[in-house]
């Protein structure tokens, strides 16, 4: 038997409050995004942008009543009508099955998830 706490299994969520500490990080400088593989990094408007998109996330907690939404800008939108369809076909060809039917099952099931709206 492997023990939670354990080298082999560090952590792992037990109560669903749990979740609210996972993922609470976002990388910076130093975490691999750099200005050579990140163009925007540097850019003051763009990292505004980021932060009060990150810190909706960090504020949430799974028992909130209600999940925050962020108003893309046209820009925003834009990006993602022209990444999402080429990611999916990348994600078909070279995702597992799991991953593609969680995408199919989201686009089926979430209001506003598609190819046209950011959800």
């Amino acid at each position: 038997m492997v023990e939670v706490g354990s080298p082999e299994v560090p952590w792992f969520p037990t109560r669903i409050e749990d979740f609210d500490f996972i993922g609470k990080r976002v990388l910076g400088e130093g975490d691999g995004i750099q200005e050579s593989d990140h163009p925007s990094f540097r850019d003051p408007e763009y990292r505004a942008r980021r932060k009060m998109i990150a810190d909706l996330a960090f504020e949430y907690n799974v028992r909130d009543a209600h999940i925050p939404s962020v108003d893309y800008t046209e820009n925003e939108i834009g990006v993602w009508k022209y990444c999402y369809p080429k990611l999916k076909v990348l994600l078909a060809k070279n995702a597992c099955e799991e991953t593609n039917g969680t995408i199919r099952e989201m686009e089926e099931n979430i209001e506003g998830f598609s190819e046209s709206t950011i959800p």
